[in-house]
């Protein structure tokens, strides 16, 4: 019996948020926190899935004669909503049913692109079992990842699909679609999220909805952002942290009037900013979730740290993922 493992990154976005879904560039990074699927094609057909370690926000505990607890449903239906359309777009009827194994130590839905390791993952096991291979297989599973992404949520870019399946430091051309390697020296980077209180899906849907009642107002600011990330293209080739750190404040700022950022990440953002970090924006849609730091050196990440957690938030990495998706079979 033919088993596969597939270990996919997750990823934060340091330019161009909302702005890539109009087809404005974008920048992301992988970051080494990685989701393993592992999985073999059974003959009994359907999915089924066990998860381990896989984190969602416990509710309510009440222990009154008997104990009562509330979980976020909802977010596990979300992930494994992505699973099951893998499996129906990426096994197809070559891969009748599958054992399947997912693990991860990320919380689901912060903005650090757990879906889109879920879908390039689930798209990789399934590619694996038919015989793909190699480059081929990653290409394929990058497509076929951002596809899924699309069909479950309406409407997605092709960016945390791309740079989770390729890993590195990557320039988001939606428009052809690609993820172009950037050349970058050492970048102090502290990535973190809080609470977030919106899924993708509704956070996307209100900037549509307020650019289409403003178009006047709000197509500048797409502009204006994708401005921006073309100018942060050539700060992280020319290694100057000071330009970035100016260009991710401007970014945050710019995000601030599609109204998604929360108070809880402005808090962090405005706090490191004083502390001395060079920049500092929320990342991803929004309404709390992920946030990214730019420190001075590696030593200032550290202090800095201290701060953000001291503030609430919760440290995810400090360092890039240059590896993308790997793909073990036995």
């Amino acid at each position: 019996m033919k088993i596969v493992e597939v270990s996919v990154p997750t990823k934060v976005t340091l330019f161009g948020e909302h702005a890539v879904v109009y087809g404005k560039p974008a920048i992301a990074i992988a970051i080494p926190r990685r989701i393993v699927l592992r999985g073999s094609a059974s003959t009994s057909p359907g999915l089924r899935i066990r998860l381990s370690n896989v984190r969602v926000e416990i509710r309510s505990v009440r222990i009154d004669g008997s104990t009562e607890v509330e979980v976020d449903v909802d977010e596990l239906r979300r992930i494994l909503s992505y699973v099951v359309k893998g499996f129906e777009i990426a096994c197809r009827d070559e891969v009748k049913g599958l054992d399947l194994e997912i693990r991860s130590d990320l919380p689901i839905g912060v903005g650090l692109g757990t879906s889109a390791a879920v879908s390039v993952g689930m798209a990789a096991l399934c590619l694996a079992l038919r015989g793909y291979e190699g480059s081929e297989l990653v290409e394929e599973a990058a497509h076929l990842g951002w596809r899924i992404e699309r069909e479950v949520q309406g409407a997605a870019s092709p960016m945390d699909t791309f740079t989770v399946a390729y890993g590195g430091v990557r320039f988001i051309e939606p428009w052809i679609p690609r993820a172009v390697a950037l050349d970058h020296g050492d970048l102090p980077l502290i990535v973190g999220y809080t609470p977030k209180r919106f899924t993708t899906a509704q956070l996307v849907a209100e900037v549509r909805k307020l650019r289409e009642s403003y178009p006047q107002i709000l197509n500048p600011v797409i502009e204006l952002v994708g401005l921006v990330v073309e100018e942060a293209r050539k700060a992280i080739e020319r290694n100057d942290l000071e330009k970035l750190g100016e260009l991710m404040v401007l970014n945050h700022r710019l995000l601030h009037v599609l109204g998604v950022v929360s108070l809880e990440t402005e808090k962090i953002v405005r706090t490191v900013l004083e502390m001395g970090a060079l920049g500092a924006k929320m990342s991803g849609a929004g309404g709390g979730g992920a946030f990214v730091v730019l420190a001075k050196d590696r030593r200032d990440v550290d202090k800095l740290s201290n701060v953000v957690e001291a503030l609430g938030g919760r440290i995810v990495a400090t360092s890039i993922e240059e590896s993308g998706l790997k793909v073990f079979s036995g």
